[in-house]
């Protein structure tokens, strides 16, 4: 896999995660479990895009 490949994947799972965030922010029914993943979700979407 080349470079621009590999960064456009890694990208495409942090936008996943991103929207995972936002959507379970936003969902006042979201599990409080989901809730609880919020910064460590986002804290990873933050590394992913940093290692592009």
């Amino acid at each position: 896999m080349d470079k621009k490949t590999k960064a456009e994947a890694i990208a495409a799972m942090a936008g996943s995660l991103v929207d995972f965030v936002i959507r379970t922010a936003q969902d006042k029914d979201a599990p409080p479990e989901a809730v609880r993943s919020l910064p460590e979700a986002a804290r990873v979407a933050l590394d992913l895009l940093c290692y592009c």
